[in-house]
């Protein structure tokens, strides 16, 4: 398998400890705050100096394989990125080679797969999981994607929540897909949680679509404390992420 980008070593992509990151490419969502672009239609260069070779815009898997081989002692985990992960046919056999190795492993993703969350945590595959919920359901239609899938979105939170898996749920900030009205909306969702983070959208002319968010303002610290406020009551712990 090729995928869309490496990162070889990474302090802040898996809580409390050093990873290293695959992303995957494709994603069957839209969000317009996307920093990784590249990666929703195919394949696109994340790290460049993180790849074999930096003219290339792929990361062969035999590559990404050798290094963790050699890697063992300095990386704790690794991270699967992307794009959505859960799209991909071999993800099962990637989990299981990494795994081989004595990696931990975290997932991010969007959720649009309870199945294949299901299978995974099944084999006993994934140490840690991070779904983003992107905004209040009834707003993912206009936002994220028109093929949204309420239903799947639904049971891959409760298979997280009922799961021995440690996990989060996190929440990019960005108006006006997020707003009071949207936390009211979502939270009744994430109810009884054991983690929920909140992070700031930072706008950059290479996100997916910089005319959505260009006269919007950004999210002050006072905004994210209020939502924090919000979303408290609901969960066991909710932080602010910068």
């Amino acid at each position: 398998m090729r995928f869309g980008g490496f990162i070889k070593n990474s302090l802040i992509d898996y809580p409390g400890k050093i990873s290293a990151v695959i992303f995957f490419k494709g994603c069957n969502y839209r969000c317009p705050y996307c920093h990784n672009k590249d990666l929703v239609f195919g394949p696109g260069p994340i790290a460049p100096v993180s790849t074999p070779n930096p003219n290339t815009n792929v990361v062969d898997e035999s590559f990404v394989l050798s290094f963790l081989e050699k890697r063992k002692k300095f990386i704790d985990g690794v991270v699967l990125s992307g794009g959505e992960p859960t799209l991909a046919k071999s993800l099962v056999r990637i989990c299981q080679t990494i795994k081989s190795l004595g990696f931990l492993l975290k997932i991010d993703t969007n959720g649009s797969y309870p199945d294949v969350l299901e299978n995974l945590m099944y084999h006993n595959l994934i140490d840690y999981i991070a779904m983003d919920i992107k905004t209040s359901p009834n707003r993912y239609p206009r936002y994220i994607s028109k093929k949204f899938d309420l239903d799947a979105f639904k049971k891959s939170i409760q298979l997280i929540k009922d799961s021995n898996v440690d996990y989060e749920f996190r929440t990019t900030c960005a108006w006006p897909i997020v707003d009071k009205s949207a936390i009211h909306n979502m939270v009744p969702h994430i109810e009884g949680a054991r983690r929920f983070v909140l992070q700031p959208f930072v706008y950059s002319s290479d996100i997916l679509d910089p005319e959505f968010f260009k006269d919007q303002k950004e999210f002050e610290k006072e905004d994210m404390q209020a939502y924090q406020e919000l979303i408290l009551p609901w969960v066991k712990k909710c932080i602010i992420r910068s």
